[in-house]
């Protein structure tokens, strides 16, 4: 058994920047990274990883949105339900 299915994470395998991760974490190729991701077959399961993970991964581009800006919406996304339920 390897390591990626050993932790659950054999969509890895089908994403559609297997092999390009250079583009993912070089800020002057984000446009390239996303125009990837805009296709990917796992795209769902990527999203759900990246929020599932935010506090280990380090920067880039996971699911079409840079880590930076996924926390500035996931802040807001708080920010209004906090507001709802006030």
């Amino acid at each position: 058994m390897g390591l990626l299915e050993e932790l659950g994470q054999m969509w890895r395998y089908r994403a559609a920047c297997r092999g390009n991760s250079e583009l993912f974490f070089d800020p002057d190729r984000w446009g390239e990274a996303r125009a990837i991701c805009v296709s990917c077959p796992v795209y769902r399961e990527c999203a759900s990883y990246r929020d599932n993970h935010a506090n280990q991964l380090h920067g880039g581009i996971w699911a079409g949105i840079s880590m930076e800006d996924g926390a500035k919406s996931k802040r807001a996304r708080n920010a209004r339900r906090r507001l709802l339920t006030a």
